[in-house]
């Protein structure tokens, strides 16, 4: 988030902004918290979710070699 704030603010447009720059975007600047609140935990849970996965199929990889 931090980098795409520093470089181009989101901009041209939305071309540049990431699901954190958006949430930050929602909550802080149009202080619409309780979605800011809601996509944080669905990005959560979805990061959850994926790690999980990768760090199955990998340590299922180690294993096999």
């Amino acid at each position: 988030m931090d980098t795409v704030f520093v470089l181009t603010s989101g901009g041209p447009g939305t071309a540049t902004e990431t699901s954190s720059f958006y949430i930050y975007i929602k909550g802080l600047r149009e202080f619409q918290m309780g979605y800011a609140a809601t996509l944080s935990f669905t990005y959560l849970v979805i990061m959850i979710i994926s790690l999980t996965i990768i760090a199955k199929v990998l340590t299922k990889l180690m294993i096999k070699e």
